[in-house]
């Protein structure tokens, strides 16, 4: 019986080879399918989710559902100073008045490649309005494509005043009811508490606060004995712009009758000298009795009447009246030496017209414009 001949093994390893070739290419074509995928999400969102144009609508919608916490993790750090009070989520879901249906209609580059504007139209309270949003680019994003945070957008400030702040400080104290010491440097003002759309807030008065656009209603703060405040203020902020809320002041009755008791203290200072050359500082020229011949002692000056003293209150001070009152200066006097002393005195009339002294509320205080009653 005859050996069976050998079966070659190449049909099955060209096979093998053949299998080979069709899995590495198989899985080349997965990877450079995978890489264009990637690339093409990648470019999709470069030119969606973190374009300008996107970030700027982002930014809108933050705004508009009151999350301006949102809003500012778009914000470019450099484009943000002063007090962040008003750019919470507290703060901010209170404002009515916020910008609405933001629509972008233009997107530009300016001067550098790093920096891009964004032009469209936004809704306040029904109206719309062109908005402006420049965003500049702070490095990459995860996906290796452009940052955009926004440099110039819907940031405004809001500034509170009140008048008893601008009062306070505003020129010399003369005469006060009470003695406060003097105030150390000239540092700004340290926050205090008050309230924005029934939100506590802590803001330093007179300065400015950057604040998103919307309307905000400052409360009035509590009467003091000296001052009344009305009702709250509201100030409106818009992009860019700078709106302030004036809470109005108003002395009270009891601001007029300090200031009347510190002009009769200066009227009666006038009396406590002796009368025999010139008068206290700032008492008027009828308290000074001159000697023209003879001896004098025991002068002594007293009111026969005493001038009339109103007070007329105006905005955060008012005016003060004095009239009339008669002055009487008693003395004994004689001729020469050894001539015995006789009782005499004079009278004079002392505000034949009308004289008046201008008073301020002033840290909590009246204060007396001027000494002078002349």
């Amino acid at each position: 019986m005859s050996a069976q001949p050998a079966v070659s093994p190449q049909p099955a390893a060209r096979t093998r080879i053949v299998m080979r070739r069709r899995g590495v290419l198989f899985g080349a074509l997965a990877v450079v399918l995978i890489a264009v995928a990637v690339l093409a999400v990648r470019q999709l969102l470069a030119t969606t989710y973190y374009s300008p144009a996107a970030v700027a609508s982002r930014y809108m919608d933050a705004l508009e559902d009151g999350r301006a916490r949102d809003a500012l993790g778009l914000t470019d750090p450099g484009a943000l100073s002063g007090s962040l009070a008003l750019l919470s989520d507290e703060v901010y879901r209170a404002v009515p008045g916020r910008p609405a249906d933001f629509q972008v209609r233009e997107t530009r580059r300016i001067e550098t490649e790093t920096a891009v504007r964004v032009e469209g139209v936004v809704s306040y309270n029904g109206t719309q309005e062109p908005l402006s949003i420049t965003l500049v680019r702070r490095g990459t994003t995860a996906i290796l494509s452009p940052r955009w945070q926004v440099s110039e957008g819907a940031l405004g400030q809001l500034r509170v005043e009140r008048d008893a702040d601008q009062a306070s400080g505003n020129g010399t104290t003369h005469i006060t009811g009470s003695e406060s010491p003097a105030s150390a440097g000239t540092g700004s003002t340290p926050p205090a508490l008050t309230s924005i759309n029934d939100v506590p807030v802590a803001l330093s008065p007179q300065e400015s606060a950057p604040a998103f656009p919307g309307d905000y209603t400052v409360a009035a703060p509590g009467d003091s004995r000296y001052l009344t405040f009305g009702a709250g203020a509201t100030a409106t902020v818009r992009p860019g712009q700078t709106a302030t809320a004036r809470l109005s002041a108003q002395a009270t009755p009891a601001a007029g009758e300090r200031a009347v008791e510190l002009v009769e203290r200066l009227v009666e200072s006038c009396v406590r000298g002796d009368g025999t050359t010139t008068p206290p500082a700032g008492c008027p020229a009828a308290f000074r009795k001159d000697r023209t011949f003879g001896n004098t002692r025991k002068e002594k000056l007293s009111w026969k009447e005493k001038p009339q003293v109103s007070a007329a209150v105006e905005g955060l001070g008012g005016t003060v009246s004095v009239r009339g009152g008669t002055l009487e200066r008693s003395y004994e006097w004689r001729l020469v030496a050894p001539l015995s002393w006789e009782k005499r005195s004079d009278t004079a009339r002392v505000f034949e017209r009308e004289h008046t002294v201008r008073f301020r509320v002033e840290n909590g205080d009246v204060v007396l414009e001027s000494e002078s009653l002349r």
